[in-house]
């Protein structure tokens, strides 16, 4: 049995799972080859015997990192929602490419495996900035402490958002929220945006 889920590290918005048909290995009855597609309610529940990470091309980015974004584990039921959600956190943190979702019967349960295509060693072209009214992309670039040609890091990424939340809380907006999203920039680097939500400021 095999799942497959592609998402393009375009897209950060996961689709509802539920409405999507998986494809599964025809291996039953010794019928080797033979293919066919059941409702994922075949899999949805079933205990996960195993989390695996597999690569596709080069390792630049080591496995322990990858799986602090992965809640899926080892021992609890297959979810649907909990997949999507670990996709959306794999492609958030600019540690990878693209990711599969691979579902397949193992020790009487099912083995989730994580194919991943992960980033090597890309550099930002600098910060961008979305919804920002109180403070100029200028301001706010110079809070973050990034700049154009630096490495891109994934937990340096949240450390910045950080940093702009503190500094919209400092300036009287305590519920402003700042989320993060890459997309492709000039010479195969890449771009990140900060997302801002201002939130009500001073009266």
């Amino acid at each position: 049995m095999m799942r497959s889920c592609r998402r393009s590290a375009n897209r950060l918005s996961v689709s509802v799972l539920n409405s999507l048909k998986i494809f599964v290995a025809g291996l039953l009855l010794g019928l080797a080859g033979c293919a066919t597609t059941v409702r994922l309610e075949a899999i949805e529940g079933k205990t996960i015997s195993e989390v695996s990470i597999r690569y596709r091309g080069p390792k630049t980015v080591d496995e322990v990192r990858l799986r602090t974004h992965v809640r899926t584990v080892a021992g609890s039921p297959y979810k649907s929602e909990r997949i999507d959600e670990d996709i959306k956190s794999l492609y958030e943190s600019a540690l990878v490419n693209d990711v599969r979702v691979l579902a397949e019967p193992k020790r009487g349960g099912v083995e989730v495996i994580y194919e991943v295509e992960t980033r090597g060693g890309l550099m930002c072209c600098g910060p961008g900035f979305a919804s920002n009214t109180v403070f100029s992309d200028q301001r706010l670039a110079k809070e973050t402490g990034w700049r154009a040609g630096q490495k891109i890091d994934g937990p340096n990424l949240g450390a910045a958002a950080r940093r702009l939340e503190a500094f919209y809380h400092e300036h009287g907006y305590p519920g402003a929220k700042v989320s993060t999203r890459t997309q492709p920039g000039a010479e195969a680097n890449l771009d990140f945006i900060f997302i801002i939500e201002e939130g009500p400021g001073p009266s």
